[in-house]
């Protein structure tokens, strides 16, 4: 179900017509219409659909909503490309004709082909950063040759050179994706390569982010960002999720310089012509609006906790920085714990260890640790200092 303008449409009416099989065209836009496609395929008695996770959910809410008789045609659906969510799959499988066989495969654009495992006439080879072969089973850039690779990138030149790859005398095309091969020789498809980012001195896989929260049953689709090179942001599409859950879930499984600072829940994320996530169209504002920041705290800060809260703010160049959240949820990492240790240093005149600001992560928690360790000079100077001007971060 894409529209001509993406490759997939070239093996779909070709592989249809080279085995005798009919194809069936929507009218525009009619992909993205549910009910116009279940019509369609009961009427026209469609045996094979070609589609991607982001159908999925449409699909599943239709057979659970109204009933299967309208997909009970169907024998093979091949689900394209990203990563899917094995409870909608499971779902949708079993709410289908038991006879229906289900099955997720991969395509580079340009390869013209999709991959389960290497086809007759195509060589796929799984290399490291090195250009070394890997293990089985070990993760690495695919590397692909054959009939269907393409010829060039028209009009760049030095971009095709740098996409094909010299092996033992063969060409081979650069994907770009990561992907592992069993014993079996069988693909797995693991993300896209240029998905790994550097965040605060951290390598992040955000697809390794996106799994972990596909994989809760209420989360049907989601996408990770990183706004303004500065902190992770979640966009996930559910109608009965909160924040709290999903934080929590990606505390329990990722690392904290991996758990986004930023949870987005919409009913729908947008999709492009092919049914795909378009992220340019991803709701994108300042991140102290996407934050909820509560004013309030404002108004009940001691005047340790307003000293406390400047130096957060430049250290995470956040000037409505809430004093209950860790700083943790904002990006923050171990250089930025070494970075505030300096600043209250100099501006409170006060020493402390590094597990006393994980411990006590937001600005409220850290006050009430600090405040024992401050003598009665220091609680004066530090009001003096607040209600006469603004703290120098500058030190």
């Amino acid at each position: 179900m894409s529209c001509t303008s993406n490759n997939a449409h070239i093996p779909e009416i070709l592989g249809a017509l080279l085995v005798g099989s009919a194809v069936i065209m929507l009218h525009p836009q009619g992909n993205k219409d549910i009910i116009y496609i279940s019509n369609v395929l009961q009427q026209k008695q469609v045996s094979y659909m070609q589609t991607v996770p982001e159908y999925l959910k449409y699909i599943l809410e239709f057979v659970l909503k109204y009933d299967c008789l309208k997909f009970n045609t169907l024998r093979k659906i091949n689900i394209r490309n990203n990563i899917n969510t094995i409870q909608s799959i499971e779902k949708l499988y079993n709410n289908l004709c038991k006879n229906v066989h289900m099955w997720t495969s991969y395509g580079s654009t340009e390869t013209a082909i999709d991959f389960i495992y290497p086809l007759p006439n195509y060589k796929c080879i799984i290399l490291d950063e090195f250009l070394q072969s890997v293990t089985t089973g070990q993760i690495g850039e695919l590397f692909v040759r054959g009939a269907g690779t393409f010829a060039a990138y028209l009009g760049h030149n030095d971009l095709t050179k740098r996409v094909f790859v010299d092996i033992d005398h063969e060409l081979f095309f650069r994907t770009g994706d990561l992907a592992r091969m069993d014993n079996k020789g069988l693909l797995y498809y693991k993300a896209k390569k240029d998905h790994q980012s550097k965040l605060h001195g951290h390598y992040i896989d955000l697809s390794e982010i996106e799994q972990c929260l596909f994989e809760h049953t209420f989360v049907s689709a989601c996408v990770v960002i990183i706004l303004d090179d500065n902190c992770l942001v979640a966009y996930i599409q559910s109608s009965d999720i909160d924040e709290n859950q999903l934080r929590e879930r990606c505390q329990s499984r990722l690392p904290s310089h991996m758990i986004p600072s930023v949870f987005v829940i919409l009913e729908q994320l947008p999709l492009n012509e092919n049914g795909k996530i378009d992220r340019k169209l991803l709701p994108k504002h300042p991140l102290s609006a996407m934050m909820n920041v509560n004013q309030s705290n404002l108004l009940v800060l001691t005047p340790l906790e307003k000293s406390l809260r400047c130096i957060f703010s430049k250290v995470f160049n956040n000037e409505l920085l809430d004093v209950n959240t860790p700083f943790g949820e904002i990006g923050g990492t171990s250089l930025n714990v070494l970075h505030m240790i300096r600043l209250i240093r100099y501006q409170i005149g006060v020493e402390i260890d590094p597990n006393l600001v994980f411990n006590y992560p937001s600005v409220r928690q850290l006050a009430h640790a600090i405040k024992p360790l401050l003598s009665l000079n220091d609680e004066l100077s530090i009001i003096s200092e607040t209600s006469s001007s603004t703290v120098d971060l500058f030190v």
